[in-house]
């Protein structure tokens, strides 16, 4: 200080602590309001503060349950950066607060902010092959599907009946050639689809064209892509699988209904090869159906026609044989009655003879008639 007459004094020096307590500010964030699942979020600020920024970090979750996570954010280019990764198999927003610390220790909380997640993937389909069955078989198919969020619906397109979710179950009744379409969804709306045929065959249809319906020739083990077969006669008893068919007989079996009586024995008598008779009488003439097999008679004729035609048989066969008989015996007769008669004598003057004496047959005589009709 300095008076008017030119006198001065000084004090002693005095240091006074000048103290920042300005907040560091957050000029701008340039994060983007939106984003996918499985991609990167670049978080990008521009901050600032009277003296110097110490730090700058990012506190964030996906979703409120999610894990916190505190980050520093590095510089670069006059900005604060940092990348996050959305996790694929989440649409839980992205929740974050920003703080800043400058030198002197002030700190800046921001507000929290958010970041929506969107699901862009589609979800994946197996294919189905086309499939062939027939009436009254039953289908049992299920979707294999997936999706980073999960897959929430499936629709079923075409199908003989309703779905149940990923799986088509079922007795298929009306034949028909039904070309079905499955679609899937995700939680976000995403779908994919995949296309198969299913081919039902009627009950009696015959690939081969040999009579015998596939069904049959299937559970019987043949082919049926093979016409051949149907001429086949595994059990050897005279039917080929074709009429074996025809007439509902096994044709692995020679007597199908075990009565004894061979299957093609009763299709030739029209009796019942799938219902037991061996001790049925069909004629009504006393013998059983089996007697008649056995027999060799007609099951449908009655025995008393089969008496007259065997009689009849037996009569002609008795009556050749006689024939036979007498005609040998007559010709041994002629023949040894030849041989025995004596030599005509040499003519002569006739003289007075004495009656001969009747002796009987000669000795060859005798053995000739016992040759013919035995001894007396």
């Amino acid at each position: 200080a300095l008076d008017t007459s030119g006198n001065w004094n000084g004090s002693d020096e005095v240091n006074v602590d000048v103290l920042d307590n300005d907040l560091p500010e957050l000029i701008s964030d340039m994060s983007p309001k939106e984003a996918m699942t499985g991609e990167e979020i670049e978080i990008k600020l521009e901050v600032e503060d009277n003296i110097l920024i110490e730090k700058v970090e990012i506190v964030f979750s996906f979703g409120f349950d999610g894990e916190v996570e505190i980050i520093d954010m590095f510089y670069y280019s006059g900005y604060h950066i940092h990348t996050i990764l959305v996790p694929t198999d989440s649409v839980d927003q992205l929740i974050y607060m920003i703080t800043i610390t400058d030198l002197s220790g002030n700190l800046y909380k921001s507000d929290m902010r958010t970041i929506s997640i969107t699901d862009s993937i589609s979800p994946t389909i197996d294919p189905i092959n086309d499939i062939t069955i027939y009436e009254g078989q039953e289908i049992n198919i299920t979707v294999f599907a997936i999706d980073n969020i999960g897959v929430t619906s499936h629709s079923w397109q075409g199908s003989p009946f309703e779905g149940n979710g990923n799986r088509l179950y079922g007795i298929v009744t009306i034949s028909d050639d039904y070309e079905i379409t499955v679609t899937i969804s995700d939680l976000e709306g995403n779908t994919n689809s995949t296309d198969f045929n299913l081919i039902v065959l009627s009950k009696d249809h015959d690939s081969d064209g040999d009579g015998i319906p596939d069904l049959i020739e299937m559970d019987w083990n043949l082919s049926i892509n093979d016409p051949t077969d149907g001429e086949e006669d595994p059990d050897n008893d005279r039917l080929s699988n074709n009429q074996e068919y025809r007439n509902g007989t096994n044709p692995y079996e020679g007597d199908t209904d075990d009565d004894g009586l061979p299957d093609d024995w009763e299709v030739k008598f029209d009796l019942d090869p799938l219902i037991p008779s061996a001790n049925n009488d069909a004629d009504g003439d006393g013998k059983t159906d089996l007697e008649e097999y056995h027999d060799g008679t007609d099951p449908t004729i009655h025995e008393e026609k089969d008496d007259i035609k065997w009689f009849q048989i037996f009569l002609i066969i008795i009556i050749v044989v006689i024939l036979i008989l007498v005609g040998a015996g007559v010709g041994v007769f002629l023949y040894m009655k030849k041989k025995g008669q004596p030599e005509p004598l040499e003519e002569s003057e006739p003289t007075e003879q004495t009656p001969a004496e009747d002796t009987g047959p000669s000795e060859e005589e005798k053995q000739a008639y016992d040759q013919l009709y035995g001894p007396p």
